[in-house]
């Protein structure tokens, strides 16, 4: 079995979707490569199986987030409404992690404990 690894910013919110009656979430990371004038983003298609963490993360996962996705690829072939055939790449994500960025609403935590009671 094999596995990739990506880190890149997210293309635009990610998407919570029923299929089958299974939950997943859907979201696209630009892995850019190169160097100077040879530099170009490939999009990595990623989509979330696990139904609670698929909800969980939905939230913060926002265009422009920074992410790591760790998975199974699946190069996938199609051909484009001009005619033209192209290949990308989809991963079946078993794991992500939150690196920042985005627009997610975030709630400050709760202040429930008292200053005097923080031992530093």
């Amino acid at each position: 079995m094999s596995f990739i690894t990506v880190t890149g910013n997210l293309g635009r919110d990610a998407e919570l979707k029923t299929v089958n009656g299974n939950r997943v979430l859907e979201f696209s990371v630009a892995d850019t490569v190169g160097f100077g004038d040879k530099k170009e983003t490939q999009w990595i298609r990623c989509s979330l199986w696990a139904a609670k963490r698929a909800e969980s993360l939905a939230p913060y996962m926002k265009k422009g987030s920074v992410v790591e996705v760790c998975g199974t690829p699946k190069i996938n072939t199609y051909k484009t409404q001009a005619g033209e055939f192209r290949a990308g790449i989809d991963v079946n994500v078993l794991d992500v992690r939150l690196h920042g960025g985005g627009k997610a609403e975030r709630q400050a935590p709760a202040d429930d404990f008292e200053q005097d009671s923080v031992p530093f």
